[in-house]
């Protein structure tokens, strides 16, 4: 039984409230765990390729991604190290600097699923960060997009699976 599945049991045995979302990720082309990702929800099509799910997403106009701090995941996902190492990705690079442990600005871009966990979602007083621009070239074309903190009202992330798609 893989770990994924034996935590789905447990949290269902606990009465736990978890969505997983559907995503492409951007992350630090790094060979270690990140601090942080940026996600930006959508749908994947897995009839299409992941450049053309990278495409459609990333050029949909005032879509939100949101950064998530990712470091926690790896507290219940043993494997995550070696899952972001072989997952599927194309690169991309950022002339910004969104992420300090990325001096270069390389990125990896691929699909993903976030596991958050939903069930107490307590009505905190803390308020939305703004958005702010995040500057991405990938796949040859650049996109001017809007990314902002992961909102509490999202949930709290718990684990991350890639989503394996051909590529061109």
């Amino acid at each position: 039984m893989s770990f994924s599945n034996s935590f789905f049991e447990l949290a269902s045995a606990q009465n736990r409230k978890l969505e997983r979302i559907q995503c492409i990720v951007v992350f630090p082309n790094i060979n270690e765990i990140p601090q942080d990702i940026i996600f930006f929800p959508t749908s994947i099509d897995s009839t299409k390729s992941l450049e053309e799910n990278i495409q459609v997403r990333l050029g949909e106009s005032e879509k939100i991604g949101f950064i998530l701090y990712f470091q926690s995941i790896r507290w219940l996902e043993p494997n995550l190290e070696n899952m972001l190492n072989e997952m599927d990705c194309v690169g991309g690079e950022t002339p910004m600097p969104y992420l300090m442990n990325n001096p270069e600005f390389r990125l990896k871009v691929g699909a993903g699923i976030v596991t958050m966990d939903t069930t107490v979602l307590s009505e905190s007083t803390q308020k939305d960060s703004l958005p702010r621009n995040f500057d991405i070239k990938v796949l040859n074309t650049k996109y001017h997009l809007k990314v902002m903190d992961t909102p509490m009202s999202m949930g709290i992330p718990k684990l991350f699976e890639p989503i394996s798609l051909k590529t061109k």
